[in-house]
């Protein structure tokens, strides 16, 4: 592999020798190696785990900066060295990005329990708050990412937009509906984009490329045309590889028309003319033409397509132009949303509280008269087969530019306890004393949990005097009384583990008011899950988990309750609980029911054999096998369940909170001397810091010596490449000077904020500020 990387040297010209490259919004470069920069921090660090052999190198002769160097690209390295676990519970600590806790079956961008629906740079500074010039005149500019109020919003099998999801199972998602987020270049001043030309193009960073708008409509028809190829400037002889085919320019003429050659194909392409040759893209964008042909050069657009017209409604730039499997990591998922480029007015950006229609397309408002160049998600994920991100997975917009990730949720996998309602046909409840000394062999309902005190029997509901107040225990029977016709007995089990007869309550009419008891676990507690009676016929007992939120912005009453159905042998006094539902050891779906409450506008889930998970994040348990038992098993959180939502740009942080990151530790020692492994670097996942000039391994690694550099490269550049190391892999970030090969280092350490992808790539830059750093 190495050696192949060499001929090609020798072979081509490369661009990063003498060229200058500008990203475009569309631009993709590909390389002959299998290796890809792109794939970064890999295989240094793979899924959050650290390779054991990584060494950064730096050179005995280098300058203190590689040092530093170094230690940025260490530091970047184990902050990309984490693995998802199951924390404490709580929200993330984010930096540089908005995070919120969402309710089940609330948008994240809810009015009442979501973030702000406009989200701009004082929420995520990666958005853009600057100024651009054009055709002589200066104009604010900002960036606005808009989330309508229905959608995005987590959910789960029950709670779901398409009904009953049975394969979300247990599982909790991220669904989001289409045109529900938007992304938006709004100008805050007057202007009119339908005078750009290609002498004077309107430029501006979209989604974090540029994007050089030479034409756009000023009719009714919205749509505007722009480079969206790679720019580069190039000498007479330079030549670059795009899409695996090499690109040579052969000549510049005195009208301004070149000779280009792709692959061996000549073409003439006149002055600012375009042409496709070879399957590639040219466009002719400018010219320098100087007696000596040596000197003479050109500033050419570049790509599969050089450029491209949009219209609104169209696809965004790099896919094939189909929507596949409503996906939005497929760029032709998400669709321009472009209109009044010719109305000579600025982006009117909504307020929070005014944002339910995005400002372009359905909206219909006045602020949807000023210029708008967007773009919208075309995609709808509200069932399994349309993978839905789950815990500690995004919503990415193209080029990764923001993201929306579910990261993580309030209530950890270990704040569950485990309460089983079941008919128990021999209960002995001659312990209780009096009439039920005889009573060694009774029908019960048996609800019972491991939680000490886990449930309050609430004495309000019962007649009697046995208890004087609510009564913590972990295990209650009710049982049919054998003298009263529309009477049930309620027994508990107490801290001597005896059983005792708390008293009874009446059935008859009772409607939903009668609440034995409520579950009493961690911050799941009063009025949170309640147990009621809510019904009975002559041997038909309907009984309900009533839920609730800690208040209805979260979760209001009646919409999320359990219900469930035992019935008894005979009518009255006479009879004794003999099943869950209407026959006993047998399934039946109306015998547990989930929605609203008394068996109204509810889903039935006896049947199902798969577990469920409610709004307020009880799992209900596999009800097929269980019901078959005659029993219903429920996971119960230790508090209402919300997800933790993290809308992030590049500069985001987010800190382990509830379910979140463990740190696994870089090996040591890490750094080493170029002299330490010279020999025998194929043992090794190498990072080499520093030019030829400085380290040994830089140089083996480039296959350059120091001049042989400095004659390919100028100040101001570095190279990042990556090469075949025997069974591993080689990393050179070598500058033309110190500040050149920091910077080099700065981009690995915050890789996720460049545009990597290749073999090899230039970096290029004024400053340490990563803002004034490119990649090409």
């Amino acid at each position: 592999m190495q050696e192949f990387v060499l001929k090609t040297k020798k072979a081509i010209k490369k661009i990063a020798a003498i060229s200058t490259g500008v990203a475009m919004i569309g631009a993709t470069m590909t390389g002959a190696l299998a290796l890809d920069l792109g794939e970064y921090p890999s295989p240094f660090v793979v899924n959050g785990v650290p390779s054991s052999n990584i060494k950064i190198v730096i050179g005995e002769r280098a300058a203190a900066s590689d040092n530093i160097g170094g230690m940025d690209i260490a530091a970047g390295l184990q902050a990309d060295a984490k693995s998802m676990v199951s924390g404490s519970g709580g929200a993330p600590v984010v930096t540089k990005g908005v995070s919120e806790d969402v309710p089940i079956n609330k948008s994240i961008a809810d009015t009442n329990t979501g973030m702000d629906q406009v989200l701009e740079d004082d929420d995520i500074p990666t958005l853009l708050d600057s100024e651009i010039s054009f055709q002589g005149a200066d104009y604010d500019v900002r960036e606005v990412l808009i989330l309508r109020t229905a959608t995005p919003s987590p959910e789960t099998s029950l709670t779901s937009a398409s009904a009953v999801e049975d394969d979300y199972e247990s599982g909790i998602y991220l669904e989001a509906t289409k045109d529900a987020i938007g992304y938006y270049y709004a100008f805050d001043e007057a202007i009119n984009v339908s005078k750009a030309t290609s002498s004077e193009p309107l430029e501006i960073k979209f989604l974090g490329k540029t994007l050089k708008i030479t034409d756009a409509s000023n009719t009714n028809e919205d749509r505007f045309t722009a480079y969206v190829g790679t720019e580069y400037f190039m000498d007479v002889g330079d030549s670059v590889v795009v899409e695996g085919k090499t690109v040579t320019l052969e000549n510049v003429g005195t009208s301004g028309s070149i000779i280009i050659s792709v692959d061996g194909k000549l073409e003439t392409i006149t002055s600012g003319g375009t042409e496709t040759v070879n399957g590639i893209e040219i466009v002719n964008d400018e010219t320098f033409y100087e007696s000596n042909k040596e000197q003479r050069s050109a500033t050419l657009v570049i790509g599969k397509d050089a450029q491209s017209t949009f219209k609104d409604g169209d696809e965004f730039v790099g896919g094939d132009e189909v929507c596949r499997n409503n996906d939005p990591d497929d760029p032709d998922c998400w669709e321009f949303d472009i209109a009044n480029l010719g109305s000579g007015l600025a982006t009117e950006v909504p307020e929070n509280g005014d944002a339910a229609d995005i400002i372009g397309k359905g909206c219909d408002s006045s602020r949807c008269n000023g210029t708008i160049i967007g773009l919208q998600n075309d995609f709808t994920i509200n069932d399994d087969t349309d993978n839905p991100p789950s815990v500690g997975e995004c919503i990415d917009l193209p080029n990764n530019y923001v993201s929306i990730c579910f990261d993580s949720l309030t209530v950890p996998n270990t704040d569950y306890a485990t309460y089983t309602v079941e008919l128990e046909k021999s209960t002995d409840l001659s312990d209780a004393g009096g009439g039920f000394q005889t009573q060694t062999a009774e029908a019960t309902i048996f609800i019972h949990t491991d939680i000490d005190d886990g449930l309050v029997i609430e004495k309000d509901s019962i007649n009697g005097s046995n208890i004087t107040a609510d009564k913590k225990t972990k295990k209650i029977w009710i049982g049919i009384n054998d003298t009263l016709a529309d009477g049930l007995d309620v027994f508990y089990e107490d801290e001597n583990n005896k059983l005792q007869y708390a008293g009874f309550f009446e059935t008859a009419g009772a409607v939903g008011n009668l609440t034995l008891a409520h579950i009493n676990y961690m911050d799941t507690k009063s009025t949170n899950v309640d147990i009621e009676l809510d019904g009975n016929t002559s041997v038909s007992y309907y009984f309900r988990f009533d839920v609730v939120g800690d208040n209805t912005n979260d979760l209001a009453d009646n919409t999320d309750d359990i219900d469930f159905l035992f019935t008894s042998s005979a009518a009255g006094a006479t009879g004794d609980f003999d099943a869950l539902g209407l026959t006993a050891s047998s399934e039946e779906a109306n015998e547990l029911i989930w929605g609203a409450s008394h068996m109204t506008n509810t889903s039935a889930l006896g049947t199902k054999d798969e577990d469920h998970r409610t709004a307020y994040g009880i799992i209900v348990k596999d009800p097929k096998s269980n019901g078959g038992s005659d029993q219903i098993v429920l996971e119960i959180p230790g508090d209402q369940v919300q997800a933790n939502i993290v809308v992030k740009g590049a500069a985001t942080t987010v800190a382990k909170g509830g379910s979140g990151y463990q740190i696994n530790p870089l090996p040591s020692p890490i750094a080493v001397i170029d002299t330490q492994i010279t020999g025998n670097e194929n043992a090794y996942n190498v990072i080499a810091i520093g030019g030829p000039a400085v380290n040994a391994v830089a140089e083996k690694f480039l296959g350059l010596s120091a001049d042989q550099y400095r004659a390919q490269y100028s100040p101001g550049e570095a190279v990042l490449k990556v090469v075949q190391n025997g069974n591993n892999v080689a990393l050179v970030a070598a500058g033309y000077n110190a500040d050149d090969t920091r910077r080099a280092a700065l981009v690995l350490a915050n890789h996720a904020s460049f545009s990597l992808g290749t073999t090899e790539q230039i970096v290029r830059g004024s400053s340490l500020n990563l803002a004034d750093i490119t990649v090409v």
